[in-house]
């Protein structure tokens, strides 16, 4: 729902001529987003090593996590 939802919430604010450049922003950043969550943010959490609140950095960039 990010692209589709967000994207049309953000494109009705900005004028015509810039609709299409707030659509591709948001899909960009969608990417980024993506990209970031495989690489880092899946480690973070559920990551058995680390502390209580975080966890570490065991698993990043794995391609098939141990569990």
């Amino acid at each position: 729902m990010t692209i589709p939802g967000l994207s049309a919430f953000y494109a009705g604010i900005v004028k015509r001529k810039n609709m299409l450049s707030v659509l591709m922003q948001c899909f960009s950043l969608t990417c980024v987003m993506t990209i970031l969550w495989y690489a880092v943010g899946y480690s973070l959490c559920f990551s058995s090593a680390g502390n209580a609140v975080i966890g570490g950095l065991d698993k990043v960039c794995s391609i098939n996590p141990k569990p």
